[in-house]
Order: C-alpha cells, then structure tokens, then sequence
C-alpha cells in the first residue's frame, strides 16, 4: 500500500520516523489519516537519507515492512499541477463545494416535497376508501328500503284484493282534456 508520510528525525529511538499522512485508496483517490494522538509514526531506518520534514512516498507490505521510500516532492508538484491545469483552483473547488451544497439542499427540499404530497394522495386515498364504504352501507340500505316497500306494496295489493277494493287510480280517467274542445 502507498503512504504519503513526514520525515521527522528529532526522535529519541535515533531512527527517523515517518508520520503516516494519507494512504491511497485506488489510482485517483486518497484518504487522510488522523493526525495528532491518533497519528501512526513508523521507524525507518532507511529514512535516514532524508531532511527532517521531508515529504516521502513509501510502499509497505501486509506485513508493514516498508519495500520503497522516495521523495514526494516530485509526484505532490505534478498532483497539483495536474489539478490547476484541469482548472481545479482552491477558489473553483470552494464555488464547487457550494454548487454541491445548493444542490443537496434543493435535493432535500424536492424530497421532502415527494413526501408530502405522498402523505396527502395516502389522505386522499383513505379518504375515498371511507366514502367508498360509506356509499356500499348506504346502497345496501336503499336496497334494503326497496326490498321492504315492494313488500309493503305486496301486501297492501293482496290486502286490497282481500278486502276486494279497488285501485282509485286503476279506475280513474288519466287522460288529460281536449284543449280544443271548448264545451268542457
């Protein structure tokens, strides 16, 4: 694994140390280390040749022995180099950094916009599923008033016959008046 790590020689072992400042991840990508307490100081002997100070690329085994040591001067001049012909300037990364952040915001409003009206159609919904209960109960009541008047008519007719009275309306003359007869 490659570490880009600090020279520091004032140490009271008498070997350098290297404090360990990044690891890289893949080919474009490297994570910081934690400084201070945190911080991981490997001896090396072979560090030796090196300024207190010194920025240094080291290659070290699963076994944390270290295989090659070289000057990171080099590679960190052609990293940012390589970053400000890209156009990638610290006052670019910065407007970048507030674009992304404008963008999360608006993300977080737009999603909170979903959420809401997900809430309101659920409302909506459960709302037309009441109405739609609501009406099967009121159908199968008007159905129920039907049954029970076309059964009071059943029975009224049969206790008319019964009683062998006649429908007024069966005998009435339903027909409307010549309008063109003028007697009457």
């Amino acid at each position: 694994m490659l570490y880009l790590a600090k020279v520091q020689r004032n140490t009271d072992q008498g070997v350098p140390q290297l404090l360990l400042l990044a690891h890289q991840v893949d080919d474009q990508e490297w994570q910081v280390l934690p400084v201070g307490a945190d911080a991981v100081h490997i001896p090396v002997k072979e560090a030796e040749s090196y300024d207190d100070g010194a920025a240094v690329l080291i290659d070290v085994d699963a076994d944390a022995n270290v295989i090659a040591i070289e000057d990171a001067m080099p590679w960190l001049l052609d990293t940012v180099t390589h970053y400000l012909n890209a156009g990638l300037t610290p006052e670019a990364l910065e407007k970048e950094v507030k674009r992304v952040e404008e963008w999360r915001k608006s993300l977080t409003l737009q999603s909170q916009d979903v959420v809401r009206q997900t809430l309101e159609v659920e409302t909506r919904r459960d709302q037309i599923q009441e109405l739609e209960t609501k009406l099967k109960q009121e159908r199968r009541q008007l159905e129920l008033m039907t049954l029970q008047l076309q059964s009071l008519e059943t029975r009224l007719e049969d206790e008319r016959r019964r009683l062998n009275i006649t429908n007024p309306m069966d005998e009435a003359d339903t027909r409307l008046p010549d309008p063109t007869n003028t007697l009457g």
